[in-house]
């Protein structure tokens, strides 16, 4: 697995931008994708530590790429962590995208010290998980 990178889906280029400022600023290595269709095409080339995911994506939203992430682990030992990120901040919303099967959801705007302790979490646990 290529050690702290993380594939950032995210169709927004300002938000796509701040959060790929912050990640790299703090060690992590960042591939930037716009749509869902990206994000699968890019796991099943290699593997990532994370992907954080906006909800909102050009072609296939982010609800339906992480079920199709999870559908694509049924059956393996590998599972990757998604962070999803939302514009709403109702627990409604969040409730969806953790049921859609993202591992955590955070409202925009994404604060620095919540999004790096999320990595560093999330990090910790999927260097234990290895491909089947």
């Amino acid at each position: 697995m290529a050690e702290n990178t993380v594939l950032l889906a995210e169709s927004r280029s300002i938000d796509a931008a701040y959060m790929q400022l912050l990640l790299e600023k703090n060690g992590w290595k960042t591939e930037v994708v716009t749509d869902g269709t990206e994000v699968l095409e890019r796991i099943r080339r290699k593997q990532y530590s994370l992907i954080l995911m906006s909800e909102e994506l050009n072609c296939m939203d982010g609800i339906t790429t992480v079920r199709k992430i999870r559908e694509f682990e049924n059956g393996t030992r590998y599972h990757i962590p998604v962070v999803g990120f939302t514009s709403y901040s109702l627990e409604g919303e969040k409730r969806k995208l953790l049921g859609a099967g993202m591992d955590f959801c955070l409202s925009k705007p994404v604060y620095k010290n919540k999004l790096l302790e999320i990595l560093q979490t999330l990090a910790h646990v999927s260097s234990n998980v290895s491909v089947a």
